[in-house]
């Protein structure tokens, strides 16, 4: 049970993470990319243009449905590549203005990177690999392209380019790729709150009852790591249901999301004040005890990060997380 609901809260909570920290960028410009005869754009046609790629390319990836299972990935990224190519090819044929150049350049160098990127992952992926630690492997040099991009584009005045998958309008200036998907539970997204309250959340009698300690059996462990895989589940859910809104989604779900947080530690916790009769359970019990803390550290921070609106500190803090996630999958289930 518990390797069940870890793998899939892993899922959805990937898919999450990524949506949360990377957005696609291009779209399809049939109309001149120079001010005529080779000459540079001025500064407000060069965001124009770029701003009009961008907002064609993101219609079209958010009409796209996110994959709903592992056999879904490869397809949907053989789809989405080919378009990320030719709007990056689109882009990179844009002469801005002598004075947004090396920053456009640059820029343009990191998207490259990201695509290349996401391209050797799905290659991996289709030659047999695990789906999810390709994935969560390959976030991190993605991630950290994204945010060379998010630090030369940022002074260029785009829209457009860098808007998250069904994200509202919005200033940022990020330009990414478009984002290597994982698998969620469902292939519905839920609805996000519109108000900041939060909905109750549901716990087990179990968390209620007098902690154990000393020697237990089975059935008390197995109790305990339901709650626990529960409660990630749940975390990962809520977090799934926000992901396209940004850190102003995330905010609205906050409170919900840390309560999950609290359930996770609550059960791990339990765990940590016995043994388990069993030798081999006793080894699941001792490694997923030492694993859970560092997923809910680093899921409080990921929320501390939207609270502040630092999205700099969400892409970092998300690609930690995503490894503490895969440490206690491997705890849980190996």
């Amino acid at each position: 049970m518990l390797k069940t609901r870890i793998r899939n809260a892993l899922a959805v909570g990937s898919i999450a993470l990524i949506a949360v920290t990377g957005a696609a960028c291009g779209g399809d410009s049939k109309t001149s990319t120079t001010g005529g005869n080779g000459t540079a754009l001025s500064a407000d046609e060069f965001r124009s243009k770029a701003d009009g790629i961008c907002k064609a390319f993101n219609t079209a990836r958010d009409s796209v449905p996110e994959p709903s299972g592992p056999t879904e990935v490869v397809p949907y990224l053989e789809k989405m590549l080919p378009e990320a190519q030719k709007q990056y090819d689109q882009l990179k044929a844009l002469v801005p203005p002598a004075e947004m150049k090396p920053d456009w350049d640059a820029a343009m160098v990191a998207l490259d990177e990201q695509i290349k990127g996401i391209v050797a992952a799905k290659d991996r992926i289709k030659g047999g690999e695990d789906a999810l630690t390709v994935i969560t492997e390959a976030s991190t040099a993605i991630n950290a392209a994204k945010a060379r991009a998010d630090e030369k584009t940022k002074s260029l005045g785009l829209t457009e380019c860098g808007k998250d998958a069904g994200s509202t309008p919005t200033t940022s200036t990020t330009m990414t790729t478009p984002v290597v998907p994982t698998m969620p539970t469902s292939p519905s997204t839920p609805t996000v709150p519109t108000t900041s309250s939060s909905p109750s959340i549901p716990t087990t009698t179990d968390t209620t009852d007098p902690s154990p300690s000393g020697t237990v059996d089975a059935s008390v462990f197995s109790k305990d790591t339901v709650e626990l895989g529960t409660a990630l589940q749940d975390f990962g859910q809520a977090l799934q249901s926000v992901a396209s809104g940004g850190a102003s989604a995330v905010q609205a779900k906050s409170a919900e999301m840390r309560a999950h947080l609290d359930r996770i530690d609550a059960a791990a916790e339990r765990m940590r004040g016995y043994t388990v009769d069993n030798p081999e359970l006793e080894r699941k019990r001792a490694a997923i005890v030492a694993a859970t803390p560092d997923v809910t550290r680093l899921g409080r921070d990921l929320l501390d990060a939207a609270e502040a609106d630092d999205t700099s500190r969400m892409t970092s803090v998300a690609t930690e997380f995503m490894t503490a996630l895969q440490r206690l999958s491997s705890a849980a289930t190996n």
